[in-house]
């Protein structure tokens, strides 16, 4: 008995781990009539970086917004066309965090395109970043 139920726990256990790990690969969707929840950040090490979920547009406009409970990063926005897509980043401006503060980035947007923030600590940052990221 003990020997024809090793397969099916095995089976199970590799079905929900994939089920568990297929949520990170789609997007959230803007909605126009609430902010969505794209994940949060802390505990990030020197030079490396956080990436939130990405946001799928629905309208031309967007707003991404970082709201930062404690230290210091900086925050750049990235946008890929579909969902095999690389990310790019979005432009060249990059928006420093510093304490308890929340920042917001209005984008003009492509119907369809997904946006998402991508958080850095420094090398030099007086601690690390810790907060959310909404897009609405």
């Amino acid at each position: 008995m003990k020997k024809s139920l090793k397969p099916v726990l095995s089976i199970l256990m590799c079905t929900s781990l994939l089920l568990s790990s297929a949520g990170a690969v789609f997007a959230a969707t803007q909605n126009p009539n609430a902010t969505v929840f794209l994940g949060t950040y802390e505990n990030i090490s020197s030079g490396n970086g956080w990436l939130s979920q990405g946001c799928k547009a629905t309208q031309t406009t967007m707003k991404l917004t970082v709201s930062n409970d404690s230290g210091e990063g900086n925050f750049s926005v990235q946008r890929r066309t579909s969902p095999d897509a690389l990310w790019w980043d979005l432009d060249d401006n990059i928006t420093r965090l510093n304490g308890k503060e929340t920042l917001t980035r209005s984008l003009s947007t492509t119907i369809g395109y997904e946006y998402r923030i991508n958080i850095r600590k420094p090398l030099l940052a007086n601690g690390s970043p810790k907060g959310a990221v909404y897009c609405d």
